[in-house]
């Protein structure tokens, strides 16, 4: 019945976005209405969503402000859709050969179905997802640290002003849900469904009836895309519930289908202006990395237009110069992020490790194999010399355009430091579209009657090495929450609610993301939190002696009641678990204790 559940989630979700759509006739957009839908509702949360992430107000509030507005919208679109005639009908392709689509639809259903029943453990849930978790548990925005759930802990501020996790929340309210099920199981399907709708949508604009095609290349590509956890494919596949994950293979691939149709057309229409601002507000709700990715994108798209007729864009100046009003738009929600940053120390962090930036190790850690990047090299060399018009300047030029500026490698260490944060820099590489370029050749090659057997061979081949569905990416699901089954049973050992607990790092990743009353002693990011607070000598020296030394005592036992613990997960070859207090749960590794009676 889970599953089931999680079926009539994803699609109400779809229908919501489906209805939204139907707007799009308002500033005379021609595009998909679920595209169209999700930008809207995206963007309008973000939107009502900011003040209140702003002065941390109660999620309960938020939620019926929200849903209001979705209800307005809902009823508007059922009106529009009695009414008809305001939404621009869509394009119909015709298919000499289907079969394309078919594999396209078979493979795509299967990853879906892998989506829910495979389970991927990342360690970066241990904070994102806990966000959520802890503003269910609290009923308010960013309240407390959301990794240790502890009292008096600083809040990374730098997260304060990202509203996918508040979204998220308000999504479980709604459908009365935990987060992890909403995050792991209930959201991934529809994000895959609009991700390949996207794919879709911009393979008809660039390769009219060969889009079907296109699809089919990207899916083949996503699930080879094991080469690097680091792209834009393994993303999609591994983690697709993540908010970077949802903002580069739906939010960026949108903004180029936008820019396609403005290159196509030549000149700028307030329709797509509009479009872009609420692209870009919706990206913005995605991640904390969308303050700088999405208008560096954006304006290497600019001039990628701008490149394509230099004449026709200065003739059209004054239609084209409204591509700076969605920049505008956006300048008071950057403002007041980067402000968050520095409240939250998050510059000096950002910086770290400038010393040893390496340009070419970025270069390797995005591609992974040389063979991908080689690929990749021979495909924009291809648009470059063989290919014409907006084919050329979107796999050719663009990625020139992004090699010179963005990304060039003499400039590198600049933009690392001064603005995408060293730690991060290679998240640049994601507006390349690298697998997008390849398939793009690949399909291109096939256009002209050439080679495409052994292209897309040659492409396999070089890729087969790294599918990504392998068991190190990926396990049986043990639960619709997909948590570890250790971390699963602990948590439903402890039945008293706002309980503290001590266990080993790795075991403690999903606790947080199950059930937020919980709170941990000990997370991955404790270290930097406890140091933050001047309380870290002490716990930290617990943590050693229980879990490397593997012994008990007295006073570690009033060490860890001193910091909130109420519950301890210790080793079975421990020595003095007797003084830890009562065992209320085992399995064959470890014993669960109470330390209070």
């Amino acid at each position: 019945m889970q599953y089931v559940y999680t079926c009539v989630i994803g699609i109400i979700l779809l229908s919501l976005c489906y209805l939204a759509g139907q707007l799009a006739g308002f500033i005379k957009m021609n595009i998909n209405p679920l595209i169209f839908g999700f930008v809207l509702l995206n963007a309008l949360f973000y939107i009502t969503a900011f003040p209140f992430m702003f002065f941390n107000g109660k999620l309960d509030h938020l939620t019926a402000v929200y849903l209001l507005i979705v209800l307005s919208v809902t009823v508007l679109a059922f009106f529009l859709l009695r009414k008809k005639g305001i939404r621009l009908p869509g394009r119909k392709t015709a298919y000499k050969n289907s079969w394309p689509l078919v594999i396209s639809v078979i493979i795509i259903t299967l990853q879906i179905v892998l989506s829910l029943i495979l389970a991927h453990y990342d360690a970066d849930d241990s904070f994102y997802i806990p966000r959520t978790s802890a503003m269910l548990h609290t009923g308010g925005i960013n309240v407390i640290e959301p990794s240790t759930g502890l009292p008096g802990m600083g809040i990374q501020q730098q997260y304060s002003m990202v509203g996918y996790e508040v979204m998220m929340a308000v999504l479980c309210r709604v459908f009365h849900v935990n987060a992890a099920w909403m995050y792991h199981t209930a959201i991934v399907p529809v994000l895959l469904i609009l991700h390949y709708i996207v794919i879709y949508e911009l393979g008809k604009a660039i390769f009219s009836g060969n889009a079907h095609r296109f699809l089919l290349l990207i899916a083949i590509i996503n699930i080879f895309s094991g080469y690097s956890v680091y792209s834009r494919g393994a993303f999609a596949i591994l983690r697709m519930w993540q908010g970077k994950a949802a903002m580069v293979n739906i939010i960026m691939p949108v903004i180029v289908l936008v820019f396609v149709m403005i290159i196509k057309e030549g000149k700028v229409m307030a329709g797509q202006c509009v479009f872009l601002a609420m692209t870009l507000v919706g990206g913005y709700n995605f991640s904390v990395v969308a303050i700088y990715l999405l208008p560096i994108q954006y304006a290497v798209l600019s001039l990628t237009y701008a490149a394509a007729d230099v004449g026709r864009f200065f003739k059209n100046i004054k239609s084209n110069s409204m591509l700076l009003l969605p920049i505008l738009f956006l300048l008071p929600y950057v403002c007041i992020i980067y402000v968050y940053k520095l409240r939250g120390g998050a510059i000096d962090v950002a910086t770290a490790g400038i010393e040893s930036f390496s340009y070419m190790d970025v270069l390797r850690k995005i591609n992974g194999c040389r063979a991908a990047l080689l690929v990749v090299v021979i495909a924009v060399i291809f648009f470059c010399i063989f290919e014409k018009g907006y084919k050329r300047l979107l796999f050719g030029v663009y990625p020139l355009i992004c090699a010179v500026t963005a990304l060039n490698p003499f400039l590198a260490g600049y933009i690392a430091k001064y603005i995408t944060g060293v730690p991060v820099f290679w998240r640049l590489f994601w507006i390349v579209g690298m697998s997008y370029i390849v398939a793009a050749m690949i399909l291109s090659l096939y256009c002209r009657k050439e080679m495409f057997g052994i292209a897309s061979a040659g492409l396999i081949l070089a890729l087969s090495a790294h599918i990504i569905y392998t068991p190190d990416n990926f396990s049986l699901a043990g639960n619709i929450e997909k948590i570890e089954s250790v971390t699963y049973e602990v948590a439903n050992a402890i039945a008293d609610k706002d309980s503290g607990l001590m266990l080993p790092e790795d075991i403690g990743y999903g606790i947080r993301q199950y059930r937020g009353d919980i709170r941990l002693v000990w997370s991955r990011y404790s270290r930097e939190l406890y140091e933050a607070s001047g309380n870290f000598e002490n716990i930290a020296g617990a943590y050693e002696q229980l879990y490397t030394g593997r012994i008990c005592s007295q006073e570690i036992k009033e060490i860890l009641l001193r910091y909130g613990a109420d519950y301890v997960l210790l080793y079975k070859d421990t020595d003095g678990v007797g003084i830890m207090g009562d065992i209320v749960w085992d399995n064959d590794e470890y014993y669960l204790c109470a330390l209070r009676p």
